[in-house]
């Protein structure tokens, strides 16, 4: 091993340790119910886990408010994304939402019916227009009830003083989503990377703090 190899790990094991050494944010309980806020704006985006899940299916209920902006630059809309091997079903209780799959726009009213988007397929949705939209979003399969943790774990990290990098592809890697604007070879790449170096640096891709209990 020659002196820039040594150097190399020196290096690597300090940082790993320096990043261990800063303390993580305190995490706060979540139960059944509650209201978990989407964004940084109380009045804008949240999200309700309903009962009744298993591992076949997984709802929640999502609503976005006045302090929501139709359009896509907003922080009401997740990020571009596909899931790896879950179909995200959407059907509106109230108001209207814009959906972008796979780069097309399409509007879905209350009464159109549900709308199901397959696994694979990139998309992103924010409501349409100025009223206040109320949305049923269920995802299939659920195996393990990981819907339970994800959306928990995600929010609950957000909330608490948000999370880094790490944090947040953790989540995202371990719970078949991915981020579209990520090349796809790329994007597994670092989920792999992820899966070995976030573990070092002392973080999860769930916490008993966040646990969901019906």
């Amino acid at each position: 091993m020659n002196n820039v190899t040594k150097l190399s790990l020196a290096f690597l094991f300090g940082a790993v340790g320096v990043v261990r050494l800063i303390p993580h944010p305190e995490r706060t309980s979540h139960g059944f119910g509650e209201l978990f806020h989407t964004t940084s704006d109380p009045h804008a985006a949240q999200m309700r886990i309903l009962p009744g899940s298993d591992e076949e299916h997984f709802t929640v209920v999502e609503t976005q408010g006045k302090n929501c902006k139709p359009h896509w630059d907003n922080i009401c809309a997740p990020p571009y994304h596909y899931h790896t091997f879950q179909n995200e079903t959407f059907e509106v209780t109230k108001g209207m939402i814009k959906i972008k799959l796979d780069g097309e726009e399409l509007v879905l009213r209350k009464g159109d019916g549900p709308l199901t988007i397959p696994h694979g397929h990139h998309h992103t949705f924010i409501k349409a227009g100025n009223d206040d939209m109320e949305v049923l979003v269920t995802l299939r399969p659920n195996p393990g009830n990981k819907g339970q943790r994800f959306f928990p774990n995600l929010f609950g990290t957000i909330r608490d003083k948000g999370p880094s990098l790490p944090q947040i592809l953790y989540i995202f890697c371990t719970n078949g989503v991915r981020l579209s604007d990520i090349p796809w070879p790329i994007h597994e790449v670092m989920c792999v990377a992820t899966r070995v170096v976030a573990p070092i640096l002392g973080y999860r891709h769930e916490y008993p703090e966040y646990e969901w209990k019906e």
